[in-house]
This record gives structure tokens, sequence and C-alpha cells, in this order.
């Protein structure tokens, strides 16, 4: 209810006043400039003013010994991940499995309710 008392309290204060109601357009208008060209501008400063000041870091040469270690350590999530999915892949089937079993079992039971229900 607050907001809806301070919105009436600015336009009676419109009607009544021409004055303050140049003041406060003076100040919406202000308050745009700020929020679309200013902020803008000094944020673009900002971050151009921190994009000069790093450092670039020294490009060092990798060792060979280095990239087959890396080869080798990908090599080792590849076949873990491998390892991992067959697993998953093999329990995902025996569920389906069970449940295309279960599946059936409901369906013969099913069948007889609705014959019984029928005869009734």
């Amino acid at each position: 209810m607050l907001p809806i008392s301070i919105i009436f309290r600015i336009l009676i204060l419109l009607i009544l006043n021409k004055q303050s109601m140049i003041n406060i357009l003076h100040v919406v208008v202000g308050l745009f400039i700020v929020l679309f060209i200013v902020a803008p501008i000094v944020m673009t400063g900002m971050l151009l003013f921190r994009m000069n000041t790093r450092k670039a870091e020294p490009v060092g040469k990798v060792s060979l010994e280095h990239i087959a270690q890396l080869e080798q350590n990908d090599n080792i999530i590849v076949e873990d991940i491998n390892n991992a999915l067959s697993e998953i892949v093999t329990r995902l089937e025996a569920i389906e499995e069970h449940l295309e079993r279960e599946g059936q079992t409901v369906k013969g039971f099913a069948n007889k309710k609705s014959k019984q229900q029928l005869n009734d």
C-alpha cells in the first residue's frame, strides 16, 4: 500500500504545482541519462583499463614427455568412462528385462480381472 500512496502524493503535487512537475521531469531525465549514457561509458573505461593492465603470461615450451603424460592420462580417462558406460548399459538392459517380465505379468492379471467383472 505504501507505493500506491506515494504515487497518489506525486500525482497531487503534479496537479497542484506545475513547477514541481518540471523538477520531477528533470530528475527522471537525469536518472535516464546516468543509467543509459554515463554508466556504460564508465564501465567500458574500467574494462579497457583492466584489459591493458593485465600482464601476459609467458608462453613456455612444452616438453614431449609432458605431452606423452597428458595423452596417457586422456587414454586412462577414456577407458574408465567406457567401462562405466558399458556397466550402465548392462544394468539398464537388466532393468528393461525385469520391467518387460513385470509388465507381462500385470497384463495377464488385468485380463483375468476384466473377464471376471464382465461375468459379474
